[in-house]
Parts: C-alpha cells; sequence; structure tokens
C-alpha cells in the first residue's frame, strides 16, 4: 500500500487513524473505512486517483506543473439493449478510421471487427451476438434464440458480418 499511496500519506493516514481511535472517536474511523471500501468499487473514483498519481509522478519525474489531462474522466453506461450495444460496438471499430489510422475498419489489425473478417470464431461469435436478431433467418421466432445459444452456423456468421459492415457505413462482403 506504501508503494501505491506514498511514504509520507501512510504515515499522516496512520497518525490520523490514531488520533481517533485514542479520542475514542471510533465512528469516525468506521465513516473512513466505508468511505474507502465505496471507492474501491467505484471506476470513476479509480480512475481520477490514476490521474492523480500519475500526473504527481510524472511532473516530479520531469520537473513540469500542472495536469496532463484535458479533461475529467466520464463514463457511459451501455445498456444491454441490442441497439445500444452495436451503436457502442461501431464507435469503437471506427475509432482507428476517424484517426486516420485506417481507411478500413476491417484493416485496423487490433479490432475485433478485423479479426471476424480475418475468420476467427471467437470474433465472429461476438458479431453474432452484437447483431442479435438481425443476422438470426427470418422464420425463427421473435424472442427466441435459436441453436440454444450454441456455435452458430455459418450462414448466420455470415449474415452478422454483412449487417456489421453496414453499420459500420461501408459496403462488403462476408
Amino acid at each position: 500500500m506504501e508503494r501505491a499511496l506514498g511514504a509520507e500519506t501512510i504515515s499522516l493516514l496512520r497518525k490520523q487513524l490514531d488520533f481517533w481511535q485514542r479520542a475514542g472517536l471510533d465512528s469516525l474511523i468506521e465513516e473512513w473505512r466505508h468511505k474507502q471500501l465505496a471507492r474501491m468499487f467505484s471506476l470513476s473514483e479509480f480512475v481520477k486517483l490514476m490521474k492523480f498519481r500519475f500526473t504527481r509522478w510524472y511532473n516530479r519525474k520531469t520537473g513540469r506543473k500542472g495536469g496532463l489531462w484535458e479533461s475529467r474522466f466520464s463514463s457511459t453506461i451501455v445498456e444491454e439493449e441490442e441497439r445500444a450495444l452495436r451503436t457502442m460496438a461501431a464507435y469503437i471499430d471506427l475509432n482507428p478510421v476517424r484517426a486516420g489510422m485506417v481507411a478500413d475498419p476491417a484493416d485496423y489489425r487490433w479490432s475485433g471487427y478485423a479479426e471476424a473478417m480475418a475468420g476467427k470464431a471467437r470474433a465472429r461469435r461476438g458479431l453474432v451476438r452484437i447483431i442479435g436478431q438481425m443476422a438470426w433467418p427470418r422464420e425463427t421466432a421473435a424472442g427466441a434464440e435459436p441453436w440454444g445459444g450454441a456455435v452458430f452456423p455459418v450462414v448466420v456468421e455470415r449474415r452478422a458480418l454483412v449487417f456489421y459492415r453496414a453499420i459500420l457505413g461501408g459496403q462488403g462482403t462476408a
């Protein structure tokens, strides 16, 4: 813990907790403990602390001052709804295109879409789940997951690639 927080911070914390204990202020110790537990399970708190600590370390190392990031961290909950998941997946797969790194998202070798286009089974199954019922044959009952969620037939994987390619805004074949 000392490596993460620093010896000075740990020393001050121990002094504070000792003071509260000697003063019989166990309620303050318990309140502090509950705050720490809550922070452990908060992505926002984790990123905030990580950015703060890294900035402090980097500034000391390089002799500079000020922040390293332009804006505060933010996170967005993505619902399990198919449309929201498809939108988020497409946003992520189009990031290298927007950044000018590649002209086609299939050319970015570290993306799930490129993996699926290369024929990787796990990535293709992921796209089937992202696309959802759009990739299933029309005769499949609405709301029913065909094949019990097991391995999808090749035709469904190909349909998922075609639909996902259309979502990405390009014309392509699977």
